[in-house]
């Protein structure tokens, strides 16, 4: 028998659940992640196929211990041989899936936020391309002096320096997820750009 089989686990081996659900990857992993939940935002965590007390837990699944760590496979009770606790697979499941970067996003966001945050990436391209054209414009009729370089600079840079602060206030403050703020944002924005390209044509 291992000499720590017995010994409760510690702070330090069972660190709080808000700690592992983090997953450490690359940005690479976590774009193709986001790029992934985008596509099917419905998408939910596979069901693990964990049987009832009494049948081996799955080798495949790489379960461990939700306190200790130890791994599971194999074990036909729901009693953790090192730290001798009481473990629910269902939990450990969760816990080794939200390792992944894109269960993690889907465990943090719901299906409608998620489309929240592509439509406002949609409509802020949209917006840009509006103001793009809006400039072109400009140009063409000699007005590239004051509008809509001009304006669009200082209109964007009085948007940018307000949306950052309440973003802070709204998602600290009252606690409204990220991808509703942005969408938020994305409209007010494509307002913007869209009169913007008005003015020009006036």
């Amino acid at each position: 028998m291992h000499p720590h089989a017995n010994r409760r686990p510690s702070a330090q081996t069972a660190p709080p659940d808000d700690m592992r659900v983090r997953p450490h990857r690359s940005l690479r992993e976590w774009i193709q992640a986001w790029r992934t939940v985008m596509r099917d935002p419905d998408k939910a965590i596979p069901d693990p196929g964990i049987g009832a007390e009494g049948q081996p837990i799955p080798p495949e699944l790489d379960l461990h211990c939700p306190e200790c760590n130890r791994p599971l496979a194999g074990l036909t009770e729901w009693v953790c041989p090192r730290c001798e606790g009481k473990f629910n697979p269902l939990r450990a499941y969760t816990l080794r899936m939200l390792q992944e970067p894109e269960y993690f996003l889907r465990y943090q966001l719901d299906p409608d936020d998620i489309r929240k945050a592509l439509w406002a990436m949609v409509l802020t391209v949209l917006g840009l391309v509006l103001v793009l054209i809006a400039t072109v414009i400009a140009v063409k009729r000699g007005q590239a002096g004051w509008l809509p370089i001009w304006t669009a600079y200082k209109a964007t840079s009085a948007f940018l320096g307000l949306s950052i602060p309440i973003t802070a206030l709204l998602h600290f403050g009252f606690e409204i997820v990220l991808p509703r703020i942005f969408f938020f944002f994305s409209v007010l924005w494509l307002l913007l750009c869209t009169a913007l390209l008005i003015l020009t044509l006036v």
